[in-house]
């Protein structure tokens, strides 16, 4: 059995790929699970930040865990790029993740 546990799509600020397109090759090439691992990078290609929007990000994952569950099994993971992080950023990235996870996990709103 084949696995790849670190892809990157266009949720990454170094990569163009669409996940799905992503998920139809890996089927295509016999894969039997992927692990997007997107990251966080700030100040890398210019003085904007780049972050996730984890709302997004995480509705497209279930999406697509359930369209390919019969298929492939999907997971992600997180990364984030420390060297230009300041303090603050790193309170908020982790603050809007963990409001996110709470609510996956319990299905209610917490902020």
């Amino acid at each position: 059995m084949f696995y790849d546990y670190h892809m990157h799509s266009n949720f990454s600020n170094d990569s163009k790929a669409d996940m799905e397109d992503m998920i139809k090759r890996s089927i295509d090439l016999g894969l039997k699970e992927i692990c997007f691992t997107d990251h966080v990078d700030y100040d890398l290609d210019s003085d904007d930040s780049f972050g996730i929007d984890y709302n997004k990000y995480f509705d497209k994952i279930q999406s697509l865990q359930n369209k390919y569950k019969d298929n492939i099994f999907l997971c992600t993971v997180t990364s984030y790029s420390i060297i230009f992080f300041t303090i603050q950023q790193i309170k908020e990235q982790f603050m809007a993740l963990f409001y996110i996870l709470m609510e996956v996990l319990y299905g209610r709103q917490y902020s």
